[in-house]
C-alpha cells in the first residue's frame, strides 16, 4: 500500500474530468493528494465539490499547481488546454504538463512533432517542461 503525501505537498493541477480522466483524479484523491481540477463542462467538475479545488480556467489550475495532468479528447483540446486564451501559458506556477491521452504519442512523433515541439516550448520557457504518459498503449 502506497504511503499518504505529507500534510506539506504541493497540489496537482488535473485537466479534464471525463470517462478517463475522472477516475484518475479520483484515485489521486483517495490517495491522499490535494487536486485543483478543470474541465470545460461544468458537470464533470461537480463530483469534485469539497474534494477539490475547482477551477474556472487551465491558467487558474497552473497559477496553483507546479505540476498538471491533462487528459483530454484530442490534439485541439490539449492545444487549447496549453495555448488558449485561458490555457496554461497563462499561468506563472506550472513547471510540468504531464499529457495522458494516447494520441499524444503519435501526435509528438508525427511529422508534426517539430510544430508540437514549439507550442510546448511557449509553455516551457524557463525551467518547464512537458511530456506524455499515454495511460494505455494503442
Amino acid at each position: 500500500m502506497a504511503s499518504k503525501p505529507s500534510s506539506n505537498s504541493s497540489v496537482i493541477g488535473f485537466i479534464g474530468l471525463g470517462a478517463i480522466g475522472s477516475p484518475i483524479a479520483r484515485r489521486l484523491i483517495e490517495a491522499g493528494f490535494e487536486l485543483v481540477v478543470h474541465d470545460v463542462r461544468s458537470q464533470a467538475m461537480r463530483p469534485f465539490t469539497g474534494r477539490a479545488r475547482l477551477a474556472n480556467s487551465c491558467a487558474e489550475v497552473g497559477q496553483q499547481a507546479e505540476v498538471v495532468f491533462g487528459c483530454l479528447p484530442g490534439e485541439g483540446a490539449h492545444r487549447e488546454a496549453i495555448l488558449g486564451v485561458t490555457g496554461l501559458v497563462g499561468a506563472r506556477r506550472v513547471r510540468l504538463y504531464v499529457n495522458l491521452e494516447r494520441w499524444a504519442k503519435r501526435y509528438c512523433s508525427s511529422s508534426r512533432g517539430a510544430s508540437s515541439a514549439l507550442e510546448l516550448q511557449r509553455l516551457t520557457p524557463r525551467s518547464r517542461a512537458a511530456f506524455h504518459a499515454p495511460n494505455r498503449e494503442p
